[in-house]
Order: structure tokens, then sequence, then C-alpha cells
């Protein structure tokens, strides 16, 4: 019985950890200023990994797969502000806009590495509180238990029945 609760007390415990470091994580990532569809991948992104209990591997493969976009995005970003070709412009105008769109870049990059590291502290946080709550709930009645058992008389063992005279 006692195995019983202690394991649906734990599920429960976890199921809110996870719910808990979802609404942070979606929270977080919506503070970012990336795009609506990469902030909707990320978050299916942790919520997938958090089912399957591979958060610090997922945010390590998040932070990779923006990184290895990262050309893509400054070239997207640089089609995006400015509306022409590196082509048509000057090669000195075009390198200076490259690099300011290159340094922002990197800085929202930064932010969303630093944005991931927060969450998956976070959600180590909450499971060792999952399993430190159900241990402190459970300390009380282990203590009672203990005390009652240290002031029940236990009976000598000449004036115990033997097995065979029951």
């Amino acid at each position: 019985m006692a195995v019983a609760l202690f394991v649906s007390g734990l599920n429960f415990n976890i199921a809110n950890a996870k719910k808990n470091s979802l609404a942070y994580a979606r929270n977080q990532i919506e503070q970012i200023s990336i795009s609506k569809a990469e902030k909707k991948h990320i978050v299916k992104k942790i919520k997938t990994n958090l089912n399957h209990h591979q958060t610090k591997e997922a945010h390590q493969n998040i932070s990779n797969n923006l990184m290895s976009k990262k050309d893509s995005l400054v070239n997207q970003q640089y089609l995006q502000d400015k509306g022409i070709s590196s082509a048509t412009l000057p090669p000195q105008i075009s390198e200076k806009i490259r690099q300011s769109i290159t340094k922002k870049v990197n800085h929202l990059l930064t932010q969303l590495s630093n944005t991931l590291v927060q969450i998956q502290q976070r959600i180590k946080k909450e499971y060792v509180q999952a399993f430190t709550k159900l241990y402190l709930y459970a300390a009380p009645f282990a203590l009672v238990i203990a005390v009652i058992f240290f002031f029940i008389p236990v009976k000598p063992i000449s004036l115990r029945r033997p097995n065979n005279e029951k």
C-alpha cells in the first residue's frame, strides 16, 4: 500500500514538474525575438524531449542546429532587411551590412543559447523538487512509525510461544 502511494505521489509530482517546466520554457522562448515558426519548433522539441527525459541532449541539439543555420540566417536577414541582393551593392557596403547582420544574428543565437541553459536548469530544479517533496511528505510518517515502534514493549523470548504449540 505504501509503495503504491509513493509511486502515485511521484507520478503526480513528475507530471506537475513537466507542466511547470513546459510553461516556463514557453514563456522564456516567447521573449526571444525569433520567428513564430522557430518558436513553435523549439517548444515542440522541448516538449518531446521532456516526455523522453532527454533535456540536456535536446538543448544541445537545438543550439547546434541553430549555429549550423547561422550563415543562412544572415543571408535571409540580409535579404529581408534590405530587400536587395548583395550583388547589386558595392562590396564595401555589402560587407558592412553583412557584418551588422552577423552581429545581430550572433546576439540572437547567444540569447537563445542562454535561454536554453536557463530552461535546462529550471527543468532539472523542477525534477529534483518533485522527488524531494515526496520524501519531505513521507518523513513525518516514517518518524511517527519509528517512535511508535520504539515505545511498544517487546515480549522477552522466554515468554513467547514456540511455533509448534499453536
